[in-house]
């Protein structure tokens, strides 16, 4: 990516002074034609050198220097002299192909025998004395004073500053990119390490409860291998049916653990927070223990888009942080509804006006003080010991907000519990014929 402003005014400053040089030339000419008749062209030009155009030509600032149609060089300035680093006597007579790189020539002839005609520019590479290279913008123009062998002025203007300018673009946006990738790197650990975390704290409570399956199913087997051995068939169904619903809820357990788990990149689609809500119900109670009450609600199965995974990272860990903040049980609720915010509304939260979905999470725990609150979405901000959090919860939770266009908040009151709410912008979805499975035992009435 490159600075097109600044070449486009290089070119065009370059084409304004052949312009004002060609405009000037044909001044003169009309002035020196007064006093006597009209010369060949050849002839005319050491009138022309010595004449106001010289001191114009050497004042401009920009190299400066007139052609003939074959792209002899019949007169330059100082200027051009000095960015070739050559004396102005060695460069008069010869071609100006000459002193350009050999990869520049068959460009160099299609713009020459175009500016006879109109005002052409491009850009070229001078081949200066030495050795040394320097890019420039070239801008041909007709002279029109010479009609019967035509003239070309030409301006170049030394393009070195503006190269420089567009290589430490090029390596500025180069760091960028490379920060930016090993940003997303980064944060996709961190959404991995969330999960895991997560994971962590269902554990104990998912052990305890795969022992319960597996003595249900190891029951139920020992009843049957009983009554084979008693030669008695007739409740052999009813203990295989009571095995098969124990290991059905364990495998159902294990899918739903794995698929939280599962590493899988960033896929926006439209998702039903108010439905995702209840797919995770049981996750959630197995997460907070039994001493919490957990209530689900919601007054919208409206569709935001978002990474359902990330959505249910965010929730999952909203209900741990909730769980943490009543050690001696409490009620958790979740609810979801939509909301309208006016321009003035959104404004105050770096949002556009609009539709939204407010997902709410709840505790009646021990609550934040302001300054707590304040801080709380800040990276490794904890107010957990040492081991018992990493600080990133929240943060995580608050750039996946960001990153699906919404916004989140925190309301909280010391002794009497905290409200996280995750805005995210509303969407409608045409209508499709769908079949789904009952969302959960919990029913999402409205509120």
């Amino acid at each position: 990516m490159t600075d097109h402003g600044g070449k486009d005014a290089d070119r065009t400053r370059a084409a304004r002074l052949a312009r004002e040089l060609e405009a000037a030339m044909t001044r003169i000419a009309e002035l020196e034609q007064r006093p006597r008749p009209a010369q060949p062209a050849l002839s005319s030009l050491p009138i022309v050198a010595e004449s106001p155009f010289r001191v114009m030509m050497e004042q401009i600032g920009e190299g400066a220097l007139t052609l003939q149609r074959s792209g002899l060089i019949t007169y330059c300035n100082n200027r051009f002299a000095e960015m070739l680093q050559v004396e102005r006597d060695r460069i008069i007579g010869r071609h100006l192909r000459d002193f350009l790189r050999t990869a520049d020539h068959a460009r160099f002839d299609a713009l020459l025998e175009s500016g006879i005609e109109t005002t052409m520019r491009d850009e070229f590479v001078l081949s200066a004395e030495g050795g040394s290279s320097l890019p420039i913008a070239l801008s041909l123009s007709p002279l029109r004073r010479y009609a019967s062998d035509p003239l070309i002025c030409a301006v170049t203007a030394d393009l070195t500053d503006q190269k420089q300018q567009d290589y430490t673009l090029h390596e500025a946006i180069g760091r960028l990119e490379a920060e930016s990738l090993q940003r997303a790197i980064v944060e996709e650990a961190l959404r991995q390490s969330q999960k895991m975390e997560a994971i962590g704290q269902l554990t104990g409570g998912l052990a305890h409860d795969f022992n319960n399956l597996l003595t249900a199913i190891l029951g139920a087997l020992e009843q049957m291998q009983s009554q084979l051995a008693q030669g008695r068939t007739d409740r052999l169904a009813r203990y295989v049916d009571a095995a098969r619903e124990a290991a059905d809820r364990a495998a159902a357990l294990t899918h739903r653990l794995l698929a939280f788990a599962r590493r899988q990149p960033l896929d926006p689609v439209e998702v039903s927070p108010a439905r995702l809500m209840a797919g995770m119900e049981e996750l959630i109670r197995r997460t907070v223990g039994p001493r919490i009450e957990v209530s689900l609600a919601g007054a919208t199965d409206g569709l935001t888009l978002c990474d359902g995974n990330q959505l249910e990272n965010a929730l999952l860990n909203l209900a741990i942080n909730a769980r943490d903040a009543m050690p001696r049980g409490g009620h958790l609720r979740l609810a979801v509804h939509g909301v309208t915010l006016s321009p003035e509304q959104a404004a105050l939260r770096d949002l556009t006006a609009g539709r939204y979905l407010s997902i709410e999470v709840t505790d009646d725990g021990e609550g934040m003080t302001p300054e707590v609150a304040a801080r709380a979405f800040d990276p490794f901000f904890t107010t957990k010991p040492v081991g018992q959090g990493t600080g990133l919860g929240l943060s995580t939770i608050y750039g996946f907000a960001r990153q699906s266009g919404g916004q989140a908040e925190i309301a909280s009151t010391v002794g009497e519990g905290t409200t996280i709410t995750l805005l995210l912008p509303e969407v409608v979805s045409a209508p499709a014929p769908v079949v789904t499975a009952p969302m959960a035992s919990t029913s999402l009435g409205g509120t």
